[in-house]
């Protein structure tokens, strides 16, 4: 039995509503009898393969997409990686970055708890019969190039959530602060979260505070100053208290790198974060801190 007639209408419809090339449509409808409906799932199974066959190439574009609610009590990013910077500028990319972020503010604006599996956003509603997940790999399959959902994040509670996001959409922040209901509403914390989102973008810290960073991080990092010290001819000399407290020096070093609050403040490097938000503290009328941040940035770790 030969293959189905298959009009060239329906190979176009087919095309539409896809996006894939007309060779490809056809050879949608002949496997499925020209059935169209049948034709758009055979379409989207091929779509899977096509997208693990991808998913060993390099991503090193991408978007990054935030909302805030206008009160402040809540925030949402993602951030969606792709091979190439035409793609990433794309109509097509955008609208899936668009509708991945909707998707999560629906399930996790109210709920804020800070990063969001990748896996549990793949698996949200993007629309009607369809997944993220399904939505993605249909993109895949469509454009040729590999995609993926890097990473979200969701911050809603009792503070106050600010966020950043740079012009070229390539790096975004969410940062939340604590504290008295008052201090939080005050133009002061607004001012202060507008800066810090800055700051973040740019000073690129790891963590809030010393007691967050991983001891085995600390562990390594005293490792290789001793390393070092041994190595150091200087060194030789100086008694072993003495070496100790040039580590701990360095030591210190490393967390006023790495440690949001004790970095240097990016509007003033005469100060520190911690000083800024103490000061911003004082004209707010109560004692704030610094809860949590998210960074996001497309190439980044």
């Amino acid at each position: 039995m030969g293959a189905p007639d298959v009009s060239a209408k329906l190979v176009m419809q087919l095309r539409a509503s896809s996006g894939l090339s007309m060779m490809k449509c056809k050879e949608a409808l002949v496997a499925c009898d020209g059935d169209f409906e049948k034709a758009i799932d055979w379409l989207r199974k091929k779509g899977l393969e096509m997208a693990a066959k991808k998913g060993d190439r390099v991503m090193k574009e991408g978007r990054v997409a935030l909302v805030a609610a206008p009160d402040g009590r809540s925030a949402v990013m993602v951030q969606v990686d792709c091979e190439t910077e035409p793609v990433s500028g794309g109509p097509d990319f955008q609208a899936l970055v668009a509708g991945v972020l909707a998707a999560t503010q629906k399930a996790y604006a109210a709920k804020g708890p800070g990063a969001v599996p990748a896996a549990d956003v793949l698996a949200l509603p993007y629309k009607t019969g369809e997944t993220v997940d399904l939505a993605l790999k249909g993109l895949i399959a469509r454009i040729g190039e590999n995609m993926a959902l890097r990473r979200a994040a969701a911050f809603a509670g009792d503070g106050r959530v600010g966020s950043y996001l740079h012009f070229n959409s390539k790096v975004g922040v969410l940062a939340e602060l604590a504290g008295p209901a008052k201090a939080l509403a005050s133009a002061d914390a607004t001012a202060f979260l507008a800066d810090l989102g800055k700051h973040v973008a740019f000073a690129k810290p790891t963590s809030v505070a010393r007691g967050e960073v991983a001891k085995e991080l600390v562990d390594k990092e005293l490792e290789i100053y001793r390393e070092q010290a041994k190595q150091d001819p200087k060194m030789a000399s100086k008694p072993a208290p003495v070496v100790e407290k040039i580590l701990l020096g360095k030591l210190d070093k490393f967390y006023a790198d790495t440690c949001l609050l004790e970095q240097p403040w990016v509007m003033d490097d005469k100060l520190t974060v911690k000083s800024v938000l103490e000061a911003a503290s004082k004209k707010a009328g109560g004692a704030m801190s610094i809860r949590r941040f998210a960074l996001f940035q497309v190439g980044g770790a």
